[in-house]
């Protein structure tokens, strides 16, 4: 991969963070690369839950907030925190009616 601005910010072990630091890095090798505008897609799995909705939400909300803390941490470290863009996106909460198995599935 081309050299770019060093990234020493260390993400977390996580699967999230472990992309999120992925995407830190092509974003830091932006100028040899010669990247002016990059789109980066990343997911974190886990919230089709069911049962434990309640407790298991709370712990997949926390992982995502410490990964985004991290990860803006790596762009400010690069100067590049007021040029990136983060958008998070669920499709759950899609039917009017319950699947008798969970909250996440209905109103």
């Amino acid at each position: 991969m081309a050299q770019g601005d060093p990234v020493t910010t260390s993400l977390g072990e996580d699967s999230l963070s472990q992309k999120l630091e992925k995407v830190a890095e092509i974003i830091a090798a932006r100028r040899p690369l010669s990247m002016t505008n990059q789109t980066f897609f990343v997911q974190q799995a886990g919230f089709d839950n069911y049962d434990n909705n309640i407790e298991d939400h709370g712990v997949l909300m926390a992982n995502l907030d410490s990964a985004i803390v991290s990860f803006y941490a790596a762009l400010e470290e690069v100067q590049i925190e007021n040029d990136v863009v983060i958008f998070t996106s669920s499709d759950f909460a899609r039917e009017l009616v319950s699947n008798g198995d969970g909250s996440d599935h209905a109103w």
